[in-house]
């Protein structure tokens, strides 16, 4: 592996990956910057305030980013919002695009990416009730890689998941070791 290639590696999903006071996101993405990764913090804003529209039209442009960490992060913002928009084709190209995106070498090659991609694959598959294209284990030895905000993510697509499989008390257990 190449160490500069990992040193370089920036996590998708620059919001999810800020911590900040509830009350407080428009004061944090003022002083988010004017670059591509505060325009994906925004679309992610956007979307999480309930305007996929909005975000779809900031996000979209990075579906084919050569930025990886860019490009994860609108395929998963643009299909959850087209979902939201009843858009099920526009989804599930954002769905072939995380795919595609999974098995570019700079992804399989970086265990950090690695880690970014299958868990935005994992969540993708379990938050829409397909089957994981990754186990638990293997998802399990590269979840530590992922900065706190992403593996809380990681911590509610597992939930889901276990609540999914009729293990409700997992699915409790996990909520609970999250919070605290």
């Amino acid at each position: 592996m190449n160490r500069i290639h990992d040193d370089a590696w920036q996590f998708p999903m620059p919001l999810m990956c800020t911590a900040f006071e509830p009350g407080t996101l428009d004061c944090t993405l003022a002083g988010m910057s004017e670059d591509d990764r505060g325009t994906i913090a925004r679309a992610e804003a956007l979307y999480y305030r309930g305007l996929p529209d909005d975000a779809c039209r900031l996000a979209e442009p990075y579906l084919t980013s050569d930025d990886l960490s860019l490009r994860l992060s609108a395929c998963l913002i643009c299909a959850y919002a087209n979902l939201s928009l009843n858009r099920s084709m526009a989804a599930c190209r954002c769905l072939k695009y995380l795919e595609e995106t999974g098995k570019d070498p700079r992804v399989t090659e970086n265990p950090r990416a690695r880690a970014s991609y299958m868990l935005f694959a994992a969540s993708a598959c379990v938050l829409l009730h397909f089957p994981s294209p990754i186990s638990r284990d293997e998802f399990n030895s590269y979840a530590a890689l992922l900065p706190e905000g992403l593996r809380l993510f990681a911590t509610y697509a597992l939930a889901h998941r276990a609540y999914l499989e009729g293990d409700y008390g997992r699915c409790v257990g996990m909520a609970e070791n999250a919070l605290s």
